[in-house]
């Protein structure tokens, strides 16, 4: 029986998305450059992996976890030595070029962050992209480093509020892990009416309540869509090189809270369809910005 017109419609406004899950294996810090270019031709190779998954489950947009070709790795300043920064960034910007490549070839929009570095910089920064049919619609530096960890020792900041640009009429947006813990972006985010926050991320698993908890309430407080992509496996990081953990727990969450989807701990795509009226929908019926008070102390 054929599917009422209605039904049809519907369907034809539903935009799948998803969160691409792995293990990123790490730069070796004594390496010659052909090992470094095989660490990240690796991360490559998951990447390209997944996104041929995506094209035949017909996902419009994947996300990737946070500095997918390299992870952490020391590329200067206190953590490593500074001369191999060049180097590295050859292997990160052909990494990006090959993937999102791949990406527009089968028409998916791609998104994620990586280490990027402006003129100037002494360190590297940790900047989100999203990109779409060649083009780079979105770019945001990570503002918020985590401390613990020594993220401040090894990156430059971001200066600015996350930008929104859109694709497929939805208003999108992406932080960085641990900017998730913060209000500032995500009420400028709420005020711009961004209906899709994208959030590459290294969670570890002894806070992946946090991560759950905090997706869901941020999509809540945004009255948005939230996409978390977390990676998997194990990696020592930080000055004391302290091992941790990550669970994947990749999710969607509604405008709602609700999880549309989410993921194990296992590598692999984490898919779910979004319906992009829902946050306009939702902002007429529990008018948050309009009620909003400005004048409190």
């Amino acid at each position: 029986m054929p599917e009422p017109q209605s039904v049809r419609r519907m369907l034809s406004l539903l935009m799948r998305v998803a969160a691409l899950q792995f293990d990123i294996e790490r730069v070796p810090l004594g390496g010659s450059g052909a090992e470094l270019r095989g660490a990240v031709q690796s991360n490559v190779e998951s990447v390209l992996a997944g996104l041929a998954g995506a094209a035949t489950d017909q996902v419009r947009l994947v996300l990737l976890p946070e500095l997918w070709s390299t992870s952490f790795v020391a590329a200067g300043g206190p953590f490593g030595d500074a001369t191999r920064l060049p180097e590295l960034m050859e292997a990160v910007g052909a990494a990006e070029a090959e993937v999102t490549a791949a990406a527009d070839r089968a028409g998916i929009a791609l998104a994620g962050s990586a280490l990027a570095r402006e003129p100037g910089d002494e360190l590297p920064r940790n900047r989100f992209t999203l990109h779409d049919a060649g083009a780079e619609l979105l770019r945001y530096d990570k503002a918020h480093l985590f401390t613990p960890t020594g993220e401040h020792l090894a990156f430059s900041a971001g200066t600015a509020l996350p930008p929104v640009a859109e694709l497929d009429g939805l208003r999108v947006a992406g932080l960085v892990c641990y900017d998730l813990r913060f209000s500032d972006p995500l009420e400028a985010l709420h005020r711009a009416a961004c209906d899709l926050v994208l959030v590459p991320a290294q969670w570890p698993t002894p806070r992946v309540g946090h991560w759950s908890a905090l997706l869901a309430g941020r999509a809540v407080s945004t009255q948005a869509f939230v996409l978390g992509a977390n990676r998997t496996g194990s990696e020592a990081l930080g000055r004391r090189g302290v091992r941790l953990e990550f669970p994947g727990a990749s999710a969607l969450h509604s405008p709602s809270g609700v999880a549309l989807v989410a993921g194990s701990d296992a590598p692999g795509l984490v898919v779910a369809e979004l319906d992009p009226r829902l946050p306009a929908l939702l902002r007429r019926q529990v008018p948050v910005q309009r009620d909003r008070r400005d004048d409190l102390a």
